[in-house]
């Protein structure tokens, strides 16, 4: 009895171990569908700094539904952020450019053209190694999607749900998610084919 009790105990430090140091196997990592935020009073209604919705390169349209959320990484031990329901970031340890704890924000908006529009920030945060990007697309309704990216004057389209075999990104039509790692943030919009 004393084995097992023993076998159990170590078997849950190794459990809380790799959950803290922020190991992408852990199945379950980004569990909760809830804003995210920390005690040092920035809500994440003051996402002062990701580029105001009106100021992106996309005309006539309005804000259907916006998700928001906020959360300090610490530099040592990486982490998650972001709702389960439309994105999430997992950001590795010792990886970013900052090379401190850092406050990360995240936004998505769902337009009345039916596109969505992720945004991030700070900008000029880089990350090496590259962390994860997951994006869900079910709001849209449709599995046959576009992933494009702002490159500063105009939109690239970068990948698309039917690309199969596509190594970069790593499209789930099942699931309605594109996977795929970045080295740094940008503005991205997913648009119905």
């Amino acid at each position: 009895m004393k084995h097992l009790r023993g076998l159990l105990f170590v078997t849950i430090m190794v459990i809380v171990g790799l959950q803290l140091t922020g190991c992408e196997k852990m199945p379950n990592a980004p569990l909760a569908d809830v804003t995210q935020s920390d005690d040092d009073g920035m809500g994440v209604d003051k996402i002062a700094g990701i580029t105001a919705i009106d100021e992106l390169p996309y005309d006539d349209f309005t804000i259907v539904r916006t998700w928001k959320t906020s959360k300090k990484i610490n530099y040592r031990k990486g982490g998650w952020i972001g709702k389960r329901n439309i994105g999430y970031l997992y950001v590795p340890p010792f990886s970013m450019s900052s090379k401190r704890n850092t406050r990360i924000y995240a936004q998505a908006d769902l337009t009345s053209k039916g596109d969505l529009i992720f945004t991030f920030d700070p900008s000029g945060l880089e990350f090496t190694p590259n962390a994860k990007l997951v994006m869900n697309f079910r709001e849209l309704q449709n599995d046959n999607v576009s992933l494009w990216n702002w490159n500063g004057s105009k939109w690239v389209k970068v990948s698309n749900s039917a690309a199969a075999n596509d190594t970069k990104f790593k499209w789930d039509r099942g699931r309605q998610r594109v996977t795929f790692d970045i080295e740094h943030f940008s503005i991205y919009l997913i648009t119905k084919d």
